[in-house]
């Protein structure tokens, strides 16, 4: 009797481990599965007219719901938010941008940046999209990571790689998206109501199983046999992680806006005035909270003991410049790991536009000067702290903050592009 006991103890134990390795097999077969998944989607694509093709119909659907959750003047959704045809159509990176209507300095480096994207070389343009994709995948990785057993993320194909030629038509469909971000911000500030309207119809639109996007995936889907279940909740998973990263950034993005104002702005309109008041003792005290919470990192030359540069402005100048450096900093809470934003794009400057020799400038900037992150930020600063006038400083706060609030709208809109295959399930 025992040993028959023993025996079945035995052979359930056997069972188990065989199954618990079939599993785990399964596990990092499926694994496997993810990264030819997002091949057979690139793959898929179809070349440069498949590409243009996709594009068109993304721009379609974006036409579809500004006509159908926004209102546009004549389509009697008045208690939506307003976005009316001309204003959806505008180019948001061109001398009439309605989101950077009030802000010349503004256009002047958003017309850089097109000129960075339309202009560039092919290989540059691959070297950029190869370098975003390879931190966008180490940002990724732990939140996907953890929360689906051993699944491990595998390195992000370039959807975008047909599109190179066109360009001038990927602009006008990421200035429609910027543009309609912008209407939403501005609604939710404004119009409580309406964006409560624009936002339940935008959350209770579904994607046309037939569409280009929904018919790519759900033909590789398919094509992943007994793992097309796992491979599809990695597919859910990566997009929300997806988007829970473009919440972060937005989130730094105010907490930026907000405390520049709050320390810079405050400050040097208490040194215009001449105020010595509480408020503006608190105010400088923020500013030299700034300066002290960095003296131990390397300091910016403009910062440096021996700079005097800004003169008895430079405390200001440099706790802008902190500011804005922290809020290019961002921690990863699934992996506790700080990822500085600031860090990588002057990777990416350096290893994608120094090396091949590409010149890049902003209009303003001290002629022959290098354009890097660092000198961006001081020209930005320098239009806030080096006004003398209350008017001109709060035009000129207005515009920073314009600013970061557009390249908020610009984030989520590219994110958009990244994640045009998610909706389909």
């Amino acid at each position: 009797m025992v040993n028959n006991v023993e025996n079945s103890l035995s052979t359930m134990l056997k069972l188990f481990v065989l199954g618990l390795a079939v599993a785990l097999a399964s596990s990092q077969t499926c694994s496997n599965n993810f990264g030819s998944y997002m091949n057979c989607i690139k793959d898929s694509i179809g070349g440069k007219e498949g590409f243009l093709k996709l594009e068109k119909e993304y721009q379609g659907e974006l036409d579809s719901t500004q006509g159908s959750c926004f209102d546009n003047g004549s389509n009697g959704k008045s208690d939506h938010c307003a976005l009316s045809n001309a204003d959806f159509g505008t180019d948001a990176f061109g001398p009439q941008s309605v989101p950077l209507a009030d802000c010349n300095t503004c256009k002047v480096i958003a017309k850089a940046v097109v000129s960075v994207i339309t202009q560039v070389d092919r290989e540059t343009a691959q070297c950029t999209a190869s370098f975003i994709r390879e931190k966008l995948a180490d940002n990724l990785k732990p939140c996907v990571e953890a929360t689906i057993g051993d699944f491990k993320l595998p390195p992000i194909p370039d959807f975008e790689e047909d599109g190179f030629d066109h360009k001038e038509v990927i602009q006008k469909t990421l200035s429609k998206s910027v543009n309609m971000n912008y209407a939403l911000a501005l609604c939710k500030a404004k119009n409580e109501a309406g964006f409560k309207q624009t936002n339940k119809c935008l959350n209770g639109k579904s994607r046309n199983p037939s569409s280009g996007p929904c018919s790519i995936t759900g033909t590789c889907l398919n094509k992943q046999g007994q793992c097309s279940a796992d491979v599809r909740a990695a597919h859910d998973r990566t997009c929300e992680c997806s988007h829970e990263g473009a919440e972060k950034v937005q989130e730094h993005i105010t907490k930026f806006s907000q405390e520049l104002i709050r320390s810079v702005y405050t400050t040097k309109l208490c040194f215009i005035k001449n105020d010595n008041s509480e408020k503006c003792q608190t105010a400088k005290a923020s500013v030299a909270s700034i300066i002290s919470k960095h003296s131990g990192e390397k300091q910016p030359d403009q910062c440096s003991d021996s700079s005097n540069q800004y003169g008895r402005m430079k405390p200001l100048m440099c706790a802008c410049y902190w500011s804005l450096r922290d809020a290019l900093r961002a921690t990863n809470k699934y992996n506790n790991v700080q990822t500085d934003w600031y860090d990588m794009i002057g990777e990416l400057q350096e290893k994608c536009i120094d090396k091949r020799g590409v010149s890049l400038s902003v209009q303003g900037q001290p002629q022959g000067q290098k354009f890097t992150i660092d000198s961006a930020i001081f020209w930005g600063c320098a239009r806030i702290v080096q006004q003398s006038d209350e008017a001109y400083l709060r035009k000129a706060t207005f515009d920073l903050w314009t600013g970061a609030s557009f390249l908020g709208y610009l984030v989520d809109s590219v994110l958009e592009r990244y994640t045009r295959f998610c909706p389909c399930y």
